[in-house]
């Protein structure tokens, strides 16, 4: 599977509904894929994670949501992606443009899609671990994080819209 595959499967799982009725449309997508399409798919979505745990993309974040911890960081990372390739690179680009999805209305944390291609492997084949030899370890953060004067600074409208002055 390429990326571009990856992409669209992602995509025809959105229309509609919250993030746990996309991931389970996502596994309904998966289910008749083969073991190596499945890992396939896992590998994109290891490297997508690693790609997007950036220190300006993580530092933009934590002006919406403060204080966030590890599990939080990576449940984000995973939201990401659902939101599609357009999204996920537009974020990507211009990380100021997180300011435009609403906390109030945007699940910023969805840790299902880590697991996903487990879930649907299990419940295919009975066995407990999808074969695969893609990157598995947490990723190195590229770059690094804003203190909060280089992000009031850089991203003041993000600044202002979710921390005031």
């Amino acid at each position: 599977m390429d990326r571009a595959t990856f992409w669209e499967l992602v995509e025809r799982s959105q229309p509609g509904g919250d993030a746990r009725q996309q991931v389970a449309r996502l596994k309904n997508l998966l289910r008749p894929l083969d073991v190596r399409a499945l890992s396939s798919f896992k590998r994109h979505l290891y490297e997508l994670m690693a790609e997007s745990y950036r220190g300006d993309v993580i530092s933009v974040f934590s002006i919406i949501e403060p204080g966030c911890s590890t599990d939080s960081l990576h449940a984000f990372r995973l939201w990401l992606i659902l939101q599609g390739h357009a999204a996920y690179s537009e974020i990507l680009a211009h990380p100021e443009h997180l300011g435009n999805f609403d906390p109030r209305t945007s699940d910023f944390f969805n840790e299902e899609l880590g697991s996903v291609t487990d879930q649907v492997y299990q419940e295919v084949t009975g066995q407990d671990v999808l074969p695969y030899d893609g990157p598995t370890s947490p990723p190195t953060l590229a770059g690094s994080m804003l203190s909060e004067e280089e992000l009031k600074a850089r991203y003041p409208d993000v600044w202002r819209r979710f921390r005031g002055s």
